[in-house]
């Protein structure tokens, strides 16, 4: 038997199509998950949420830990099935589609990079094998093809072609994460999401896997979601950014509209949090009870910690409101406009 041609395993700038397609690579309709908890409870996780991204742009994904962020990674690449909702990719619904499709197909178009390299890579595994092992298990190339395309992939992480033959322990933390991305692009995916890239890393070396996530999107024509705690992190990153707080989108909107108008209460107090973001003095600590996701409260959730918050706000969950083209908020107090800048 031949093995497959050598065209399945080009780089993603030879991709065909790679700069047109729709005008939506992937929509998130209304999506849910609620994880099970004892005594027949469930946590809130996700609640109703809609996010495209387009092909070729970086969507920002932040807000506090326990907001949901990595649920939403994990449902958009396949690794949990959703509650309810829909995520639309290419055209296609990926959970009304059998599990081979899945499997064989939109998994080698999304990929994800974990938070942590050490404990996402299998520690037995030779640099050579882990990067060979999305290409054997989906049966691309033969050793030889798949040879040249792992040599490609440290290339293209900038890390040196000895390090193919090193354990994950012989690496830094910075090297493992290169290995780690190195790996998720191996299949020539059209959408990397990466879910805290650079939370588990040291200072020193965090700027350095940002610099490289920007410089693969360029070069690859990648689209992304970059999730992350610290908006200061991903604002110089990505083309637009959301704002979630337990579960819901609070703020979406380009990200220099956001940063420098921010409207939602919680979008104000994340971004204080961040003082090289904006020129604003400002700094503001949240007060208030924190909500349990089990049992999330009625109406805005962030009103138990939100200083406009009244009895309107216990009502249903603010509606969209759009007062500047592309830019969303749901709130019922929202902001007025604060001048900023982004940068330091």
């Amino acid at each position: 038997m031949t093995s497959a041609p050598a065209p399945a395993i080009t780089t993603p700038a030879g991709r065909e199509g790679a700069t047109t397609g729709p005008e939506v690579l992937l929509r998130l309709e209304n999506l849910v998950h609620h994880y099970r908890a004892p005594r027949r409870q469930k946590v809130h996780a996700v609640e109703d949420l809609s996010l495209t991204v387009a092909p070729g742009e970086a969507l920002g994904l932040v807000g506090e830990s326990g907001c949901g962020k990595s649920t939403v990674a994990r449902c958009v690449v396949g690794l949990i099935r959703p509650t309810g909702g829909r995520i639309i990719y290419d055209g296609t619904d990926v959970w009304a589609e059998p599990t081979r499709w899945r499997r064989r197909h939109f998994a080698r178009q999304v990929a994800i990079v974990f938070q942590d390299p050490t404990s996402s890579l299998n520690p037995r595994l030779k640099v050579r094998e882990t990067l060979a092992d999305p290409l054997i298990i989906h049966e691309v190339g033969g050793k030889a093809a798949r040879n040249a395309r792992v040599q490609e992939l440290l290339d293209m992480v900038h890390l040196p072609r000895d390090a193919a033959d090193k354990l994950p322990s012989e690496l830094s933390g910075g090297q493992r994460q290169r290995v780690a991305i190195a790996r998720a692009l191996s299949l020539n995916p059209s959408l990397l999401v990466a879910d805290e890239p650079t939370s588990a890393l040291d200072v020193s070396v965090q700027n350095q896997i940002l610099n490289l996530l920007a410089e693969l999107r360029d070069a690859l024509n990648l689209s992304m979601i970059l999730i992350s705690h610290n908006i200061q992190a991903v604002s110089w990153l990505v083309d637009r950014v959301a704002v979630m707080y337990l579960g819901r989108k609070v703020e979406e909107g380009p990200v220099a509209e956001v940063t420098d108008n921010r409207l939602h209460p919680y979008t104000r107090a994340l971004l204080s949090a961040s003082p090289m973001i904006t020129k604003s003095s400002e700094r503001i600590i949240l007060e208030g009870t924190l909500p349990n996701p089990r049992h999330p409260p009625s109406g805005c959730p962030f009103r138990t910690r939100c200083w406009k918050a009244d009895e309107v706000c216990e009502g249903e969950f603010p509606p969209a409101d759009i007062p500047v083209e592309g830019h969303e908020v749901h709130c019922y107090y929202p902001e007025e406009p604060v001048d900023g800048a982004l940068g330091g």
